[in-house]
C-alpha cells in the first residue's frame, strides 16, 4: 500500500471538504438573510434586462433599479452594488438564468458550479495519477 498516495488523497479530500462546505454554506447564509451579495446579482439582472428592455442594458439608473426591482434589496452607492459591464453576449448567455426566480437561478447556478469543480478535481486527480509526479 502506498501511503503517500493515501496522503495526498487524504489532503485533497479535505480542500475539497474545506472550500466547498465553506463557499456553500456562505452562499446558503447569504439567501436565508434574504440578500445576494455576489457579482451573481448584476448578471442575472443584465440577463433580465436583455430580455425585456435591452436598449438600456448599459444604463446604470437603469440597471440599478431593476437589481432592486428583482431582489428587493435597496443597496447604497458603496455597498456592493455592482454595474454590468461584461459585452451583450455574456448578458444573452445569462438570458436563461433570468427566466428562474432569483433563489432558484443562485442554487441551480451554485449546483452547477459545484458540479464543474468535482470535474475538475476528477480530471486533475486522474491526471496526476497517469504522470505520477505527486506520488
Amino acid at each position: 500500500m502506498n501511503w503517500r498516495y493515501i496522503r495526498h488523497l487524504l489532503l485533497l479530500s479535505g480542500f475539497i471538504v474545506v472550500t466547498l462546505g465553506s463557499s456553500v454554506r456562505y452562499g446558503q447564509m447569504l439567501l436565508e438573510r434574504g440578500y445576494l451579495n455576489s457579482d451573481f446579482r448584476p448578471y442575472y439582472t443584465a440577463g433580465y434586462l436583455v430580455r425585456t428592455t435591452p436598449d438600456r442594458l448599459y444604463d446604470w439608473p437603469y440597471q440599478e433599479a431593476t437589481q432592486e426591482y428583482l431582489t428587493g434589496e435597496r443597496y447604497s452607492a458603496f455597498a456592493n452594488s455592482l454595474p454590468f459591464v461584461s459585452p451583450v453576449m455574456v448578458a444573452w448567455v445569462w438570458s436563461g438564468w433570468s427566466y428562474l426566480s432569483l433563489n432558484l437561478a443562485y442554487r441551480l447556478m451554485q449546483t452547477s458550479l459545484l458540479g464543474l469543480y468535482l470535474l475538475a478535481v476528477w480530471v486533475m486527480s486522474k491526471i496526476m495519477k497517469l504522470s505520477g509526479w505527486w506520488l
